[in-house]
């Protein structure tokens, strides 16, 4: 799944759990965090593939790409860190034995997101999906029916579903901000009045203050 949808679900984990303000946040963070590693990964690869080749070759950067994700053990740990449907069970046993109260709850959050990113990337890939059991194993991966990223094996389809996703969150939220103006331009004239009358206050002062006898004589 594409990292744009990821976040989306991170919300939608956040929505359905009550989740607001921090956690939500954290909820959102944790569901797109996981593939920061992979798209610098793939941002190296399309650098390299147009230095070496000077423009772009699809199949070198998928070479690229591939021996970085398959074997090179920088990459597999950072993208399966927040992947690892196992590793992120450790990491919240972790935050509910030995962190403390103030912090649990946004973390747990955040592992929550991420748990959603692992879930819709296991059964979004076909062969290079999430490591199941890494740290344990770094060779068992779930094998599922669609790949969201190769059009002959589901892409498009996949594609359009996220794409029609995205277009109806955006609506959703241009819906949700018009119904929030009048309550916004309330709150701005409210300020601009306040900030006028805090203005109209200084200068009073600052003209009853040279106008003051008294203060003429200190100075």
């Amino acid at each position: 799944m594409k990292t744009p949808t990821h976040g989306l679900l991170g919300y939608a984990v956040a929505r359905a759990a009550g989740w607001t303000g921090k956690k939500r946040r954290c909820a959102i963070i944790g569901a797109v965090i996981p593939d920061m590693p992979v798209i610098l990964a793939g941002a190296y690869s399309v650098a390299m593939t147009v230095l070496e080749k000077s423009g772009f070759d699809f199949a070198y950067f998928k070479m690229q790409m591939d021996q970085l994700y398959f074997a090179n053990s920088a990459l597999l740990f950072s993208h399966n860190f927040f992947h690892s449907p196992l590793n992120l069970a450790l990491l919240a046993c972790i935050a509910l034995y030995f962190l403390d109260s103030r912090c649990r709850p946004a973390v747990l959050a955040f592992l929550a997101g991420a748990a959603s990113h692992s879930v819709a990337d296991i059964f979004s890939h076909i062969d290079d999906g999430p490591l199941l059991f890494w740290p344990l194993n770094s060779q068992i991966r779930f094998t599922g029916v669609i790949s969201h990223w190769e059009s002959g094996r589901g892409g498009l389809l996949m594609t359009l579903i996220e794409c029609s996703a995205g277009l109806g969150a955006f609506i959703m939220a241009c819906v949700k901000w018009s119904a929030l103006r009048p309550a916004r331009k309330y709150i701005g004239g409210s300020l601009a009045i306040l900030l006028q009358g805090a203005g109209r206050r200084a200068r009073l002062k600052q003209k009853t203050i040279k106008t003051d006898p008294g203060h003429r004589q200190a100075a």
